[in-house]
């Protein structure tokens, strides 16, 4: 089924520096899904059959994350938690490859053993969770697209917190950032369509990232919000 994508994948180019420590590092922090793979049954009469390897990844890998962050940038908040937080587990979604290998770059001199990382559609991943399998949702600063035309492409949407509220445990927390005051206002409006979620106040729990500098200079007002999943 044909679905809007919330992002545009940018150049995927990567410097020198970049190149090396994806190559170094890529294997021990990189998470992949298998190819499916097909299984002809001639002899049989049953036809080719196609085996979905990615479900034994749902399994032995997804149920084991505690925290999943949509769009780690270059994983300036995702990192600090990890080494923070070492008995947590940690996955970061970013489809922006320099982004991965800054990641990448942070964590040559302090690996971490409780962090993965992939390069995968937010959807496509929250789908593969296990129901009411993590404790929480970070998505700080989703693309805006500012254009009223584009809005349809934003990540938060009725469609995605109904599977947000079936992936996150009964008092799991989704904590939002943005510094585009209509998107905010859009998904309080969204959030308040799923009387699951409740607003709940709570400490801030990262790092002012260059991104978010810029845009503060910029005279943006971010607006921070988290939501709580009602046990029901």
């Amino acid at each position: 089924m044909y679905r809007i994508k919330s992002y545009v994948r940018r150049t995927n180019r990567l410097n020198q520096r970049q190149a090396q420590v994806w190559d170094q590092l890529g294997p021990q922090y990189f998470w992949r899904f298998p190819p499916i793979v097909t299984i002809d049954h001639k002899l049989s009469g049953a036809g080719s059959i196609e085996i979905d390897a990615a479900s034994t990844l749902t399994v032995s890998r997804f149920s084991t994350i505690d925290i999943l962050e949509i769009g780690v940038g270059n994983g300036e908040n995702i990192v600090y938690a990890a080494e923070k937080y070492p008995n947590c587990q940690f996955l970061g979604l970013e489809v922006y490859r320099p982004g991965l290998a800054n990641t990448l770059l942070k964590l040559k001199h302090k690996p971490l053993q409780n962090l993965k990382l992939m390069d995968i559609d937010a959807i496509d991943a929250l789908e593969h969770f296990a129901v009411h399998s993590l404790r929480e949702i970070w998505i700080y600063f989703p693309d805006p697209w500012p254009k009223k035309r584009h809005h349809k492409r934003r990540l938060i949407n009725s469609g995605f917190l109904e599977l947000c509220s079936k992936t996150l445990r009964p008092a799991g927390i989704m904590r939002i950032a943005t510094d585009w005051l209509d998107y905010a206002e859009q998904i309080i409006e969204v959030f308040e369509q799923f009387p699951v979620f409740k607003p709940v106040e709570m400490a801030r729990n990262r790092q002012v990232t260059k991104f978010e500098q810029r845009a503060i200079e910029a005279g943006r007002i971010v607006t921070e919000l988290t939501y709580e999943l009602l046990d029901v």
